[in-house]
């Protein structure tokens, strides 16, 4: 008995490569240069620089008031990537403007200017239409209820290091969770401020 044989069902991919001929110091010289020839032409062919606020054909990029019921612009001091919604006593499911929120964001802030803060945001208004279509709208909301002037209140917490991910606790508002870019995972016991933010 010979022992069991496998049988390779793809067949081996070899790729060619270019041979250089020449004297041995010169062949490799100028195989070098090719190369790095080849390298900074296709470095040069890929690069693009993109700018978010220009489209394709140069213009400003602005959105499309059709697409949202709602849009409110909001800014930070440092980038803000990671944030969780904190369960409030308004429940879920809400539909009738204007909305209130509230949630627990993070920076990624340059030396030890990174922050945990919890932000409430209130009379989160419809976003007006300058269609028809809005006078055959049924929701059954009001003219006040669209016109709501937007407000934010909020408390912020000094954090170690960079915030890399958010995450608030469900069955406790107030409770969350950090990962820091330093490696740790820390819990914060908000309960306190979260319930005045909620009062006010």
């Amino acid at each position: 008995d010979d022992g069991p044989v496998f049988d390779d069902a793809f067949e081996d991919e070899y790729m060619e490569e270019d041979v250089v001929v020449g004297d041995e110091g010169e062949g490799e010289e100028h195989a070098r240069r090719l190369i790095e020839a080849d390298m900074e032409a296709e470095t040069l062919s890929n690069t693009r620089v993109q700018d978010p606020r220009r489209n394709a054909k140069g213009g400003e990029l602005d959105f499309d008031p059709r697409a949202y019921r709602m849009l409110h612009r909001l800014g930070s001091d440092w980038p803000c990537l990671s944030f969780d919604f904190v369960r409030d006593a308004g429940g879920g499911g809400r539909t009738r403007f204007p909305h209130a929120l509230l949630a627990a964001c993070g920076t990624q802030a340059v030396g030890d200017a990174n922050r945990l803060t919890l932000l409430k945001l209130e009379g989160l208004g419809r976003l007006e239409q300058d269609s028809d279509e809005d006078e055959s709208d049924d929701d059954g909301d009001d003219d006040d209820d669209r016109h709501a002037d937007a407000t934010a209140d909020h408390v912020a917490f000094g954090h170690p290091g960079g915030v890399n991910r958010v995450a608030a606790c469900e069955r406790a508002p107030g409770l969350v969770a950090t990962w820091s870019d330093r490696g740790a995972v820390l819990v914060w016991d908000a309960r306190p401020e979260c319930e005045r933010l909620c009062a006010a």
